[in-house]
């Protein structure tokens, strides 16, 4: 089962994961979030992702889950203004606050176990994204 794609608040995109996804599905998804980011107005966009009801335990799925989001890095540096990540439990927090401490991606990241404290976040990055004079300050 594939990722839904919520962009109703767009340029604020949230993404939620279901139980279960396979190899292809990651692949499908990440095409249709390259596909949202170039038709996002102004092409600046900040992604919630829901990860509470994923079981990504796979080792093999979680490498390719990371080389596929590194392999698109040059084509959303610049595009993405955060990406914050919500999961289900404190030590999948710890793990990926970890996790991005040691591997930064190019945009602001965050871990939360609430989705409104993500959507929040995001809103805040978008709105410290672009100044009022249209100057894009540093982040």
């Amino acid at each position: 089962m594939l990722p839904v794609i919520d962009v109703t608040r767009s340029p604020l995109v949230v993404i939620r994961f279901p139980t279960m996804v396979g190899r292809s599905e990651i692949d499908q998804h990440f095409d249709e979030v390259d596909a949202v980011a170039l038709g996002v107005e102004g092409g600046r966009l900040a992604l919630v992702v829901d990860l509470r009801e994923t079981n990504l335990l796979a080792v093999e799925l979680r490498e390719h889950l990371a080389a596929r989001m590194r392999a698109g890095y040059p084509d959303v540096t610049g595009r993405i203004v955060g990406v914050a990540h919500v999961v289900g439990s404190p030590l999948t927090l710890a793990a990926m606050r970890t996790l991005w401490w040691l591997a930064p991606p190019p945009f602001a990241t965050f871990v939360t176990r609430s989705l409104d404290d993500a959507i929040a976040w995001g809103e805040q990055r978008l709105e410290r994204s672009t100044a009022p004079n249209g100057v894009r300050p540093r982040l």
